[in-house]
């Protein structure tokens, strides 16, 4: 789910600032619902465990700044942007209204 990635890489770039506090509340205000959508079944454990370390990459190790993950961002948004306009070019042949 995108939303949620984008809600994980703003709460990874709270905790990279060291703003703890903030963290803190976007973590049960944003990430919490989507818990369920976590892409391993410690993620959101590790997540929160962010919170007591001085350095993301002792917990994601995939973790290389913030912009690397902002670039992620923008290569996933592109790819559900591809993925909508074909779906529309495919609706549109179709003879399908498209909205």
């Amino acid at each position: 789910n995108f939303l949620y990635c984008v809600y994980k890489q703003q709460y990874l770039e709270l905790v990279d600032g060291q703003e703890y506090q903030k963290a803190f509340t976007y973590l049960t205000k944003k990430l919490k619902p989507f818990e369920a959508l976590q892409s391993h079944p410690d993620e959101f454990k590790n997540l929160c465990y962010l919170l007591t370390c001085k350095n993301i990459s002792d917990v994601d190790k995939e973790w290389d700044g913030i912009a690397s993950g902002r670039n992620r961002l923008a290569g996933m948004f592109g790819s559900l942007m591809t993925d909508t306009e074909t779906t529309e070019k495919a609706n549109a042949g179709d003879g399908a209204d498209v909205p």
